[in-house]
């Protein structure tokens, strides 16, 4: 029996993914539906049995009738329909053990749908990067850049704006998520599986065997208990956010670079000799977390679990340096008598040679042949990792040879630079372009710590913290060496959550540097932590060694964003808070609420009240002076500030934007967004060129008659599809916000 995806053709295929209309760009998503489909009702007869096979086929094609009936308009078969399916779940009910497998079996055909319109996104992303089309896509980094070249800027200017960007999203963990890890690795390589399955020209032997390889997968799936049989901790939940790292963030980085790149030279060439080197890019994105750090609300996140949170994240990038290390010391074996090294690289060298020979640092060393393999063997033990056997054996090396580890990422991503310019300026630009760039791009995104984490509580826990330690301390002058009545278990966590960054940014200052007010609703708020950081040991002023802590006040309410401009006002004039912004560069961030902003006054409400404080919050910096930098609280759902990135990024006031941002990424989305390469790519990109598109607005310089102007989508199909009551609702919105807009 042929396999369910073998083509007839496969220039069938191939014409899928070049073709413009609807029908056949959707063919390719049908047919995964369908088989998908057929292998689970093979999987529900064998796991089963044929009754709950028959009862799911029964209930499936009476919801397709009613729902062609709807359409149709017959409204009485569809009636028909809606009760016959009503019946048939009803009587499903009579008996808990079958309600429970027929509920389970849809959920499996759904989660299976998703699967395939996730292939299907990437299908249609790969697609769309086959034939270099006149018209590019909106979001993407080349059609920002186009529409930057259309409104008059240069490559020169071009790279300046570039420079100004900086995207951060920021991890959180799921708040309702009860999937095991073991249930999502599944899904992931159904996901693989099906990837591989759609490629063109795969052999038919090999098809049938992918095919034979779902099957299993999804008996496995089906096999396996769908929720955990305790709650999941947090240590569960740091795991599944560092998940994504490994899965597609580390490899999806050098893409992404790559990507801009070519856009960059595709729409301001230079010389086709010398394109775009990654490096010579600034860095655009880096990441940060809040799972581990996130104590609002949550008794079981402690000052130990924040640490093993940083420890885990850290331990993660190691590996994962380690591991490209080694790659690289397999297959670059560049050799002295083949090609030299520069004289900067050599000195480095024999100041490491030395170091483990005991040797005179100025005494002169003879590097080894294969240099480039003898910088990486340094860089890994630096790392904390181990030299190659044959290096101790052909170096005759002691036994306790090493070298002081990095003190911080610039000092790893010195040594890869100066290998790259080694390898570069001696005929190398290829193997440098290829085995150090990803590297020296990691580096410079992951640091040594892989993400920022935020601390986060709540405003009111701070003030109580305050008001008992204050009694303490009244307690203890009055009463001289008696000691004072026992803190409480809340206040001694926030003390112990403050002990443990001063002796964490004692190794590592950059993995703290924000601690999140959750409620805030006054500018001392963000005063009663530093107070509260100062008597936990926290230096809190920022330095070139370290960047000490900010407080991050977060507006939440509707009132509270309202009177957010004020209270920021008041802080930054504050006498006790100035000597801090110097410090810190001049530089604050504050943090916009859509979640509890939307249950306090309706999605429009808060959207409108968000909007409002983001542009007035921008020109209450400027009036003081502040760089002041947003991070927007946006929930995965349309309520919780959801909804397309570019569009919601671009929407952002005119002159109250400065190129960077933070933004959460709650865990109900990450597997959506970040499962896998090309679509954390995809992502990562409408971030970065929304961010570009808001900075530049080019859209405004380009004259109205200008034929090169990128046509601006149409949305009729989208409003034709929503109610009238939605759609007065929109004209409405829509009327106002251009001209407050652009006021």
């Amino acid at each position: 029996m042929p396999s369910l995806w073998t083509p007839e053709r496969w220039t069938d295929r191939l014409a899928e993914l070049e073709a413009t209309d609807f029908d056949s760009k959707q063919a390719p998503l049908r047919r995964d539906i369908r088989s998908l489909g057929a292998l689970l009702g093979q999987v529900l007869r064998e796991q089963a049995g044929d009754e709950l096979f028959e009862k799911v086929e029964t209930l499936r094609r009476a919801s397709i009738a009613r729902r062609e009936a709807e359409l149709a308009g017959d409204l009485e078969a569809a009636a028909a329909r809606l009760e016959e399916a009503r019946a048939l779940t009803r009587a499903a009910a009579e008996d808990p053990s079958n309600a429970h497998k027929l509920a389970r079996a849809f959920a499996f055909y759904f989660e299976l749908i998703n699967l395939a319109e996730t292939n299907h996104r990437k299908r249609r992303r790969r697609a769309g990067m086959l034939v270099d089309r006149d018209s590019v896509q909106r979001g993407s980094m080349r059609g920002t850049l186009r529409r930057l070249r259309h409104a008059g800027y240069t490559r020169d200017s071009a790279l300046e704006l570039l420079a100004r960007i900086c995207v951060i999203p920021v991890f959180t963990a799921h708040p309702t998520e009860v999937a095991r890890r073991s249930v999502m690795f599944k899904r992931r390589r159904i996901s693989d599986l099906l990837e591989q399955i759609d490629q063109v020209g795969v052999p038919p032997a090999e098809v049938a065997t992918l095919e034979r390889d779902l099957l299993a997968e999804i008996t496995a799936l089906w096999q396996t208990d769908d929720v955990r049989d305790a709650r999941p901790t947090v240590r569960d939940e740091i795991r599944m956010g560092l998940d994504y790292y490994e899965a597609s963030l580390f490899s999806t980085i050098p893409v992404l670079y790559a990507e801009i790149a070519a856009a960059l030279d595709a729409e301001f060439p230079q010389s086709a000799d010398a394109p775009t080197q990654l490096t010579a890019l600034p860095t655009l994105i880096r990441f940060g977390s809040w799972i581990g750090g996130d104590r609002d609300g949550n008794p079981f996140v402690t000052a130990t679990t924040t640490s093993d949170s940083l420890a885990m994240a850290r331990n993660l990038l190691r590996d994962f340096y380690l591991q490209q290390l080694q790659i690289v010391f397999e297959q670059l074996a560049s050799s002295q008598q083949q090609a030299g090294i520069s004289g900067a690289l050599k000195e480095r060298l024999s100041g490491y040679l030395a170091r483990l020979r005991h040797a005179d640092a100025t005494s002169a060393q003879s590097i080894p042949n294969e240099a480039a393999r003898f910088a990486i063997a340094c860089f890994t033990l630096r790392l904390g990792g181990d030299l190659p056997n044959v290096m101790y054996r052909n170096l005759q090396l002691p036994e306790d040879a090493s070298l002081p580890g990095y003190a911080n990422a610039a000092e790893f991503a010195d040594d890869l630079q100066l290998l790259r310019d080694s390898l570069a300026s001696n005929h190398g630009e290829r193997l440098a372009a290829m085995y150090i760039d990803p590297l020296i791009l990691s580096v410079r995104t992951f640091g040594l710590h892989l993400h920022t984490l935020d601390l986060r509580q709540h405003a009111r826990v701070h003030a109580a913290a305050v008001e008992e330690l204050s009694a303490w301390q009244r307690s203890l002058s009055e009463n001289g060496l008696q000691l004072p009545r026992e803190l409480s278990s809340q206040t001694a966590e926030v003390l112990a959550t403050f002990r443990m960054l001063a002796a964490l940014k004692q190794q590592d200052p950059e993995r703290i540097t924000n601690y999140v007010v959750s409620g805030a609703t006054c500018a001392e708020d963000a005063l009663r932590v530093l107070w509260l950081a100062r008597v936990g040991g926290v230096h809190v002023e920022g330095s070139d060694a370290d960047p000490g802590l900010q407080p991050v006040l977060l507006f939440e309410s509707i009132e509270d964003l309202r009177n957010a401009p004020d209270i920021c006002r008041e802080l930054w004039t504050s006498p006790a808070f100035l000597p801090l912004l110097d410090a810190w560069g001049g530089r604050q961030e504050v943090m916009l609420g859509y979640s509890d902003s939307n249950k306090d006054g309706g999605m429009i409400a808060s959207t409108w009240e968000i909007w409002k404080a983001h542009r007035a919050l921008h020109q209450v910096a400027r009036e003081c002076g502040v760089n002041l930098r947003l991070f927007h609280g946006r929930g995965g759902t349309v309520g919780r500030g959801g909804g397309p990135t570019h569009r919601a990024l671009y929407a952002q006031p005119l002159d109250s934007f400065n190129g960077e941002l933070r933004l959460t990424e709650q865990g109900e989305v990450l597997n959506w967004k970040y499962s896998d390469v090309v679509l954390a790519e995809r992502n990562l990109e409408l971030m970065i060129a929304a961010a570009l598109d808001a900075v530049a607005r080019p859209d405004l310089a380009i004259p109205n008659n200008n034929e090169q102007q990128p046509k601006k989508p149409s949305h009729r199909r989208d409003r034709s599809r929503m109610g009238s009551g939605i759609r007065r609702n929109l004209r409405d919105l829509a009327a106002v916000l251009p001209a407050e807009h652009h006021r």
